[in-house]
């Protein structure tokens, strides 16, 4: 399971572009049973999951590891089509960062 930490806020506007930095994946030990907190595994800080649903990719599933996926969201705050796009940036870096474009609402 993959997920992203999005830079100032989900976009809403098809023109904005969101910095998304993709973070590890949080263990399933110490969910709550609605899978809605847990805990960091260092720090033991709370996690909070702002979003949940599925999503549906659109074309090639596999396009994440070139670095382009788009997808079709049906979560409980968030849904319609967007797009992640790898940012090509200099130097060796653990985790690019990527870009989260709304592409229809």
């Amino acid at each position: 399971m993959r997920r992203w930490t999005v830079i100032n806020g989900i976009p809403v506007d098809p023109k904005a572009r969101r910095i998304a930095v993709e973070q590890r994946a949080l263990p399933a030990v110490g969910r709550t049973r609605r899978g809605r907190v847990a805990a960091m595994p260092r720090s033991r800080n709370p996690a909070c999951v702002w979003d949940a649903g599925e999503w549906y990719p659109l074309g090639d599933a596999g396009g994440i590891d070139f670095g382009h996926l788009r997808f079709r969201l049906h979560g409980t705050r968030l849904q319609g089509r967007w797009a992640l796009v790898r940012m090509s940036g200099g130097g060796v870096v653990d985790r690019p960062p990527w870009l989260l474009i709304l592409t229809s609402p």
